[in-house]
């Protein structure tokens, strides 16, 4: 299953496969941040956001999407 932290190595890995001289690291960073974001809704679970909450697993924009 897809982690957080799975989700930013795979796009740090796309990012240096990509990599050209000249574009900051903190862009590569900030993918990496950007790809483990949508998975930090477990932390809503803590809090008692259930799963199929607006901002649970089937959040508005999965809701929206299929």
């Amino acid at each position: 299953m897809p982690t957080a932290p799975s989700h930013a190595e795979a796009a740090l890995a796309i990012g240096a496969g990509f990599y050209r001289p000249g574009v900051p690291h903190r862009l590569l960073a900030l993918g990496a941040l950007c790809a483990a974001l949508p998975d930090l809704d477990v932390v809503g679970f803590r809090f008692g956001v259930l799963y199929g909450d607006l901002l649970g697993k089937g959040d508005y924009y999965e809701r929206e999407s299929g």
